[in-house]
């Protein structure tokens, strides 16, 4: 099997602007291109009345933020990459036997704690008694 290359040109800044691609067909993306609905007919922008704007002004003022949140986290939700099943598992367990692990070492810490504390104390105490004379 022969063995496949790839060349890697590195292109500085000022090299990027004299080399241009040519120019390619447009995208093919649905989505993105702008409809051209008018077909020669010329349309016009809603204005609402002016006593629909004076009643309806509060309700823009108030839910107006609200609104931009939630069609800008909508946004981004659409945008996320979710995980598929296998990584969310692999994930998922990953979470647990971090847990575990923890929660041991703490449960040792705490061990270790209450015996240090037994034994200090025990000896505080007999260091105190031997100071002051009492048995």
């Amino acid at each position: 099997m022969a063995d496949k290359t790839t060349k890697i040109r590195r292109i500085k800044a000022k090299e990027a602007e004299i080399v241009k691609k040519p120019a390619s067909k447009p995208a093919k993306n649905v989505k993105n291109r702008q409809k051209n609905t008018s077909k020669g007919k010329k349309t016009r922008k809603f204005t609402a009345p002016a006593w629909l704007k004076t009643i309806g002004r509060p309700f823009v003022v108030v839910f107006g933020p609200f609104g931009r949140y939630v069609r800008g986290s909508w946004q981004e939700l659409r945008q996320t990459r979710w995980p598929n099943r296998r990584a969310t598992w692999s994930m998922t367990l990953a979470v647990i036997i971090f847990c575990i692990f923890f929660a041991a070492l703490i449960l040792l810490f705490d061990l270790l704690f209450e015996w240090l504390v037994q034994n200090l104390n025990g000896w505080f105490h007999g260091l105190f008694n031997a100071i002051n004379g009492n048995n």
